[in-house]
């Protein structure tokens, strides 16, 4: 009896990489605005993560540009590279049966306009450490609704100035 429930965790165990692959498949999917399942899909993320890394581009600000179709002058979204990606990416999204704003309305439904970066934390900490709380008071409000995509977001969207910086800037997790 011990050996069969051996056995049944083990399977179970040995079936959890395709669910989770599974489940992060779709979710970057929805990421990206794409309702149904094709092959290419897969080569269409891998791509963009492989750009975003060799590049370094913030995670969540890229996929807040994609969703609104606001390509700054980052230079990944202007690299060739990238480019061959968007058109590849376009002619996906825009073969689905779905209209631009039922795309934009999933992207952003995946895509927080703002998450709570360590160094607005940080920030909101200090101030409160001399009383003044009006500093996390407008970040939490901000935090509120992540998916918004209101204009009295857009500071809060900001990468760490530091972030580039050979310093030893450090930042923890449970901040």
């Amino acid at each position: 009896m011990r050996m069969s429930q051996l056995n049944l965790a083990q399977n179970e165990l040995n079936e959890f990489e395709g669910y989770y692959q599974d489940y992060f498949d779709n979710g970057m999917r929805a990421k990206l605005g794409i309702f149904n399942k094709q092959a290419e899909d897969i080569v269409l993320i891998k791509n963009l993560l492989q750009l975003m890394q060799e590049f370094s581009a913030d995670y969540s600000n890229t996929f807040k540009a994609l969703t609104l179709e606001k390509l700054n002058d980052d230079k990944m979204f202007k690299s060739p590279h990238f480019q061959y990606w968007h058109e590849k990416w376009l002619v996906r999204v825009h073969g689905q049966n779905k209209s631009r704003d039922e795309m934009q309305a999933l992207m952003k439904s995946q895509n927080p306009a703002i998450i709570p970066r360590n160094f607005l934390v940080e920030e909101a900490l200090a101030a409160a450490e001399n009383n003044d709380y009006s500093v996390a008071k407008k970040l939490i409000s901000a935090l509120k609704n992540p998916y918004d995509y209101s204009p009295s977001q857009e500071e809060f969207s900001k990468i760490n100035p530091l972030s580039n910086c050979n310093c030893n800037y450090k930042t923890f997790c449970g901040t």
